[in-house]
């Protein structure tokens, strides 16, 4: 928030608000991809990236556990990290996204590898928790929790199993987007 009200792309909802939950009209996103493009050095000529990151402020690094949209969000030196929920419509089921956001603004999308199950509908995948990045700020660690086997249901056979039950520590290389992880039993 700080960096887009600095470059004068978004000002807030007044008396120096933001409302990050609130209506985004499509004038207001016309205005803001419009400022975006004015500020922008997409077009190559030279011009210094507006986008640095910025130091760390007190309390940027934090998680949202009771949002139904975002499960975290972190920021190190080289790249801007959050995990959001799709939650299931009516065919589908949950799944969370890590979006790994580098100085360049290019952004990656990987899904979470640990699954709470898979049926005809879908893969559903467990929720990332306990973000922590590396000292170098090269690898995210997040751990998921299984409560139950995960199994993959098929109508016609007996299911397989997933994943076992237990906490899966994941880490993820935010260069390549590689994630491993390893599994320790419930407590």
């Amino acid at each position: 928030m700080a960096l887009m009200s600095g470059l004068g792309i978004m000002n807030g909802v007044g008396e120096g608000r933001f409302d990050p939950l609130g209506e985004y009209t499509q004038e207001q996103c016309i205005l803001s991809l419009l400022r975006l493009y004015e500020t922008v050095p997409f077009d190559g000529t030279g011009r210094e990236n507006p986008f640095p990151m910025l130091e760390p402020q007190p309390g940027f690094l934090c998680t949202f556990p009771k949002s139904g949209y975002y499960a975290f969000a972190l920021e190190s030196e080289d790249y801007y990290i959050f995990s959001r929920i799709y939650p299931s419509q009516s065919w589908s089921n949950t799944t969370y996204h890590i979006y790994v956001i580098e100085r360049d603004l290019s952004v990656r999308r990987y899904e979470t590898p640990i699954l709470e199950f898979d049926d005809f509908r879908g893969p559903e995948h467990g929720k990332p928790e306990n973000p922590a990045l590396s000292q170098d700020g090269t690898k995210l660690t997040y751990t998921v929790t299984l409560t139950k086997d995960a199994y993959h249901y098929d109508f016609f056979e007996t299911p397989p199993l997933l994943f076992e039950k237990g906490i899966y520590t994941v880490t993820m290389d935010l260069a390549t987007g590689e994630q491993t992880w390893i599994r320790t039993d419930l407590e």
